[in-house]
């Protein structure tokens, strides 16, 4: 059940991001309360193993254009609690490998910059892990030089710092959802086979089918399994309702191989 929770929180995310980012990226942004470091990430995937680890989301970073200058992650292992750096240079993220860090994304582009959007970068020369800070807030940027942290400097540029969604019909965002559905299976990591968005009245129906017979849950696990989806299911209708779809509902009909229904859950 684990397995499946955290997969429906991956597939969930998914969904959300497949409906608000056509040609840009969402930067999500993440905070550990051991460390005190902040994550970044376009990673659906990463994003919620990092909730279900204890991670704080705190949304919306900023909105990355969907090509532009590379920007690298990399992760230094020897740190207290670990820590990670981001950079646009190539040259400076090659030096810090050859002293001992770590290529995220196996040196590919967590995202990229571009845009008008100045995203500032902080220092901490007191910190080990969480020694830099990234925002697009020139509020905290200033704050944070105001109680000794460095630089204030422009780390890279965005898009934006928010993501205003055309106004869509219900039905043309499961359609779009229904585009997508190879990717959402695949961020399953087989636990689905198929997924399928439909649309009825303001509601608004997932159809995931597993790839393997699960029976059928009781009463009690599907109120469990509901109230953990909730903060998902509550963040997903406020997505909509941005869009300009009010009283939407939310129903994800989970489904064995021969069709037969295993849970219903309905938000709100």
């Amino acid at each position: 059940m684990k397995k499946i929770l955290l997969t429906l929180l991956i597939v969930g995310t998914t969904l959300a991001v497949g409906f608000r980012v056509s040609a840009d990226s969402m930067v999500y942004r993440l905070y550990n309360h051991n460390t005190g470091e902040h994550f970044y990430t376009t990673s659906a995937t990463e994003r919620a193993v990092d909730i279900s680890a204890g991670w704080t989301d705190e949304g919306l970073g900023w909105v990355a254009p969907d090509k532009g200058i590379t920007v690298y992650r990399l992760y230094n292992p020897n740190a207290a609690g670990g820590d990670h750096y981001y950079t646009k240079s190539k040259y400076e993220a090659q030096s810090l490998v050859n002293k001992g860090w770590k290529w995220d994304n196996q040196g590919k582009a967590v995202f990229y910059s571009g845009g008008n959007l100045p995203i500032y970068v902080a220092y901490n020369p007191n910190a080990q892990s969480g020694a830099h800070n990234y925002t697009g807030n020139l509020y905290e940027e200033n704050n944070l030089i105001n109680i000794g942290w460095k630089y204030k400097a422009v780390a890279w540029n965005a898009v934006s710092l928010s993501v205003n969604p055309s106004k869509n019909s219900l039905q043309e965002i499961a359609d779009a959802l229904n585009t997508a559905s190879s990717n959402i299976v695949n961020e399953s990591g087989g636990i689905f086979n198929k997924v399928n968005v439909s649309a009825s009245g303001n509601v608004l129906v997932v159809d995931f089918t597993f790839s393997r017979n699960h029976g059928s849950l009781s009463p009690d696990k599907i109120q469990d399994l509901k109230k953990q989806l909730t903060p998902l299911l509550t963040e997903n209708q406020s997505i909509f309702q941005n869009a300009g779809i009010s009283n939407l509902s939310i129903k994800y009909n989970f489904r064995n191989p021969d069709g037969s229904l295993v849970a219903s859950i309905v938000y709100p």
